[in-house]
């Protein structure tokens, strides 16, 4: 287990094996996104969550550090003050963060 900080102020905190993030781990960069879930050799991989600056969300499989196979983007829905009020689910496949 350790914590790794990058010379922007992102975060890494979780299990590292071989100098890499290998496991489960947390990513949280300066922008407010937040990255939970698998990796292996340094990139998100397995399962895992990313909540997006923007609140939107994206939950399912990863590979690469990019979304690959199944899951779930919930599109954050904004009120008039700008608030995500709720959210628009979509399912699907992806490969290589595009949505097949």
């Amino acid at each position: 287990m350790g914590r790794f900080s990058f010379p922007d102020g992102t975060t890494i905190t979780g299990e590292f094996k071989n100098d890499d993030v290998n496991g489960f781990a947390t990513k949280e960069w300066t922008d407010g996104s937040i990255y939970e879930g698998e990796w292996r050799n340094g990139y998100e991989e397995g399962y895992g969550t990313r909540i997006y600056a923007d609140g939107d969300m994206w939950t399912g499989l990863w590979k690469d550090g990019k979304r690959n196979g199944d899951g779930m983007l919930s599109e954050c829905l904004r009120d008039d003050d700008g608030n995500c009020a709720s959210y628009s689910d979509t399912k699907g496949t992806w490969k290589n963060d595009r949505q097949q």
